[in-house]
């Protein structure tokens, strides 16, 4: 809320440290990290909003949830559906084409993998609103914005700072230090090795986790760290198939961190401290949680 309402309102800073540029960032410097938070919460909200809709009837074994998909718009919780609209906005209004990719990945993930039952129904006409709501709004929105920066990936492969420079000159970095890796924090001194950049002009981050992963941990330790995620997005993918309650929302946050996953290829989310911890916070929620009777 208060990433739209700074940008809306043309307030144009970050509580009291004024910046430049016509988009969201929220309280994050980089509008793409905030993206990046918002975009891992959209398909939570959505799940969450579900999951409210049955609260009145928790204390019920026999109906936890809505008897009927139309139920949840008749309800007060509802109003939960303006969580997930209100989350896809400030994605748009911060024109991040990562941000904008990786919750369209979540949303559409969660879609894909369903809810049992009834629940599929309510999740389809809830995709529908929310769309049409969007659609809406992209009549007179940043629509065009984030999806001209998108078709701008061409024209600025020759920036010594794009994205796509950065990945072609890390490269060798990885073959040359393929097992060990140069250690976690050096990637900005060993690419000024290999690539003659102004001081000013250098990346302190290789803009994609997965690359740097390999480039800072070696082979040997980003087969690790893979092996860890991929133990992770299993483990708690097989506990949320066993849970009835709460499976709505702890899909939506399974799909929002696979999302987050996604994004992490073209940014440096887990250099954030308040991304890293939430999506951790996420992932230690979905491993432990309890599972159904």
């Amino acid at each position: 809320l208060y990433g739209l309402l700074e940008q809306l309102s043309g307030h144009r800073q970050i509580l009291w440290i004024p910046y430049e540029g016509d988009y969201a960032r929220g309280t994050f410097f980089n509008r793409n990290h905030f993206a990046a938070l918002l975009a891992m919460f959209a398909p939570v909200a959505v799940g969450w909003m579900y999951f409210r809709s049955g609260a009145p009837h928790l204390d019920d074994e026999e109906a936890a949830m809505p008897a009927t998909p139309w139920d949840v718009f008749f309800t007060r919780q509802g109003l939960w559906l303006l969580a997930p609209a209100a989350l896809a906005l400030g994605v748009i209004q911060s024109w991040s084409r990562g941000g904008f990719a990786s919750m369209v990945v979540g949303l559409a993930l969660m879609l894909v993998l369903g809810f049992r039952g009834k629940m599929s129904r309510s999740a389809g006409i809830l995709g529908l609103l929310l769309g049409a709501v969007l659609f809406a709004y992209s009549l007179n929105s940043d629509y065009e914005i984030v999806l001209d920066r998108f078709s701008q990936v061409a024209n600025e492969r020759d920036s010594p700072l794009s994205r796509t420079t950065i990945w072609k000159n890390s490269i060798p970095i990885a073959r040359d230090y393929r097992w060990f890796g140069v250690g976690l924090g050096n990637f900005p001194a060993v690419y000024r090795q290999y690539e003659q950049a102004s001081p000013s002009s250098y990346p302190y981050q290789a803009h994609n986790e997965w690359l740097e992963a390999l480039i800072s941990l070696g082979a040997i330790g980003a087969a690790i760290l893979g092996l860890c995620v991929f133990l992770i997005a299993a483990k708690s993918f097989s506990r949320i198939h066993k849970t009835s309650d709460d499976f709505p929302w702890l899909l939506g946050a399974w799909c929002g961190l696979i999302g987050f996953a996604f994004h992490c290829v073209c940014e440096f989310n887990m250099h954030i401290l308040g991304l890293s911890l939430t999506a951790s916070f996420l992932a230690g929620i979905l491993v432990r949680i309890r599972v159904s009777r």
